[in-house]
């Protein structure tokens, strides 16, 4: 892969709607690969349409990573299950839960 010569930009936008169509528009056109990482994804619109893309690039032959902290994560089950069936790899990232688990079950030890 070559790389550009140029400088990327970084563009900082104000507009919510403008950036979920850009990003919307860069998940339905992606060819190799996305990797999405995300504090907060939520049981909304947003993050339905989101994961609803991602499993239809996932269905195209696009590798998909999601990595999401676990303190913010009410995604649907249902959309969380039709991206993982189409080959998204969905990461939910939550060290203090899996530190509770560890107490839970005296195995706390292992966690350390």
């Amino acid at each position: 892969m070559k790389l550009k010569e140029k400088h990327q930009k970084v563009k900082l936008y104000d507009d919510d709607d403008k950036f979920m169509d850009l990003f919307w528009d860069r998940i339905d056109t992606a060819k190799h690969c996305i990797m999405i990482t995300n504090y907060d994804i939520d049981h909304k619109l947003t993050a339905g349409i989101t994961l609803k893309k991602c499993a239809a690039a996932a269905r195209r032959g696009v590798k998909v990573y999601i990595v999401i902290d676990g303190l913010n994560y009410w995604a649907r089950h249902d959309l969380e299950r039709e991206c993982t069936a189409a080959g998204c790899l969905i990461v939910v990232n939550n060290p203090p839960m899996q530190q509770w688990r560890h107490w839970v079950r005296g195995t706390h030890w292992n966690f350390y």
